[in-house]
């Protein structure tokens, strides 16, 4: 479905106006208004572009804002590509088991240290 809507149209533009202000780039197939907005079917993806050209043109006395709706019919999208990273390798904790921490990562010193250090608070 090839579709773009128009934002900030006036309450008083007409269907008929928004027929007339695209005919002369692509004739639509379809449009519907609601509060001041307007939904218009085209034919074609190709057809949505073209009316794009109309973006930011006087329509009813306002400048009209268009945003096109539609994506053309090969459109994959980020969500069908598929991974192409290699999965990162999980490390099992044990491996990490010899570990210790010298200095505690809250920045006070824990009571290993402490004796280490011969502190006794």
């Amino acid at each position: 479905k090839a579709v773009v809507s128009t934002q900030s149209t006036g309450l008083e533009v007409s269907i008929g106006d928004v027929i007339k202000f695209f005919t002369d780039t692509v004739l639509p197939k379809n449009v519907e208004m609601k509060y001041g907005e307007a939904v218009v079917e085209l034919n074609t993806h190709a057809d949505a572009m073209r009316a794009m050209l109309k973006d930011k043109e006087q329509l009813g006395g306002a400048r009209v804002n268009l945003e096109l709706q539609s994506k053309p019919a090969d459109y994959i999208g980020y969500d069908n590509l598929g991974s192409t990273q290699p999965e990162y390798a999980q490390v099992p904790a044990q491996e990490f088991s010899g570990y210790t921490e010298t200095y505690p990562s809250a920045g006070t010193y824990g009571k290993a240290h402490q004796q280490q250090q011969g502190n006794s608070w």
